[in-house]
């Protein structure tokens, strides 16, 4: 006998929830997942003023916990985005 089934939990995913959590649709991790903001300066290659610059003028979303300022890998691609999207518009230098 495993220890969870000695606790009667059941492990089986309910299909009646089709993808979906009691509360709501189901979110991919990746969705979830914060970054340091030494790792979003090595992804983005800036350094820490530049990035200070970014998060200071909301151009990328960060959230505080604790004393730790973090960004999503959503608000980070969210951005990306909006940097092609200006490159599409404008031509590739903005212009």
């Amino acid at each position: 006998m495993t220890p969870d089934s000695q606790k009667g939990l059941d492990l089986t995913p309910n299909p009646r929830l089709n993808g979906t959590t009691p509360r709501g649709p189901k979110l991919e991790i990746n969705d979830m997942r914060l970054l340091s903001l030494s790792q979003v300066r090595e992804i983005l290659n800036l350094g820490k003023y530049s990035l200070g610059e970014l998060i200071n003028r909301n151009e990328l979303r960060s959230v505080k916990i604790g004393h730790r300022r973090l960004v999503s890998t959503r608000a980070l691609r969210d951005y990306l985005n909006r940097l092609e999207n200006i490159s599409t518009e404008k031509g590739n230098y903005g212009r």
